[in-house]
């Protein structure tokens, strides 16, 4: 007898989070995955979201979709043209066809002012760069088209390309962490970030249209460093003037000290009883295989072998 499977379409296969997602979705019974990526010949369903018909053509025969597609850099046009159309384009597709968007944005729409276990319903978005702020419009369209946001923080695992290499070059410029890495931050490993949005995206409906995405508890920026690199020795602590005279002449220094140094913790609950991923509920724990990985990033410099 032959079983039925339902199709979920996942833009942004091809990256960080969205192969995360792909791989999540291979493991959902009765569900099988359409890895879209941008790259012709790279998937047989390559789509650029900046082209609507493209981006339609994906959707055929789905009956889910995941929005992990975007542009991280400083670009104001690629901004506009992958973040905000590209996800316009994603959900009116959607729309056409009665699916679902699930759009995996960022806390970063909050800004880099401090925050302590926020909850999804309790804090404006307050995006302050460029960027920032075409996730915060990308977020919106989505949500009026009827779909659903995740927002986590730090996102880290094998394949990144963003977090840990930001920390080994701060540490390494400053010589440290501000106040000895105290600053408290909400985490989750990308896997089990995968599967979070394969579920909400999967479930025949959910109980509110943002969820915060991050592990139990929050890590202070000394765990999250050592975890990722287990032997440096002990690491100084710097004052956040001195790291901030260090950091002056580097815009995306300046930008990952702001953001490090400084508390951000995200109230996750909503997602937590909803998921049925143990690791959501425990501790943030680094994998050896992501340790590995992290050793290309290792730092170099003051306080630390």
């Amino acid at each position: 007898m032959k079983t039925t499977t339902s199709l979920i379409a996942v833009f942004g296969a091809g990256g960080f989070i969205g192969s995360a997602v792909d791989r999540a979705v291979r493991e959902l019974p009765s569900w099988r995955g359409r890895a879209i990526k941008r790259q012709p010949g790279a998937s047989p369903f390559a789509a650029d979201i900046r082209d609507p018909a493209g981006v339609s053509a994906a959707l055929t025969g789905a009956d889910a979709v995941v929005h992990a597609a975007s542009y991280i850099g400083t670009d104001p046009a690629l901004c506009d043209a992958i973040n905000v159309e590209g996800a316009r384009n994603v959900a009116q597709a959607a729309r056409a066809r009665g699916l679902r968007v699930t759009y995996v944005s960022t806390a970063a729409v909050y800004g880099r002012e401090p925050y302590d276990f926020i909850r999804e319903e309790t804090r404006q978005v307050r995006p302050e760069s460029t960027l920032s702020k075409s996730r915060a419009t990308a977020e919106q369209i989505i949500l009026d088209h009827g779909g659903v946001i995740i927002r986590p923080h730090l996102v880290v695992g094998a394949g990144d390309r963003w977090v840990g290499p930001g920390i080994a070059a701060l540490v390494q410029v400053i010589g440290g962490l501000v106040g000895g890495g105290s600053a408290r931050h909400s985490v989750i490993e990308v896997d089990t970030l995968g599967h979070l949005v394969a579920e909400i995206a999967t479930a025949p409906s959910v109980p509110q249209s943002t969820f915060h995405a991050a592990h139990n508890a929050p890590s202070t920026a000394l765990n999250i460093t050592t975890q990722m690199w287990p032997e440096l020795d002990e690491i100084a602590s710097i004052h956040l003037h001195a790291a901030q005279a260090l950091v002056s002449v580097t815009p995306s220094l300046s930008s990952a000290l702001r953001l490090f140094s400084v508390d951000h913790v995200l109230d996750s609950e909503a997602a937590r009883s909803i998921s049925t991923s143990p690791q959501l509920s425990s501790a943030f724990t680094l994998s050896s295989t992501a340790q590995t990985w992290y050793r290309q990033f290792r730092p170099l410099g003051r306080g630390h072998k």
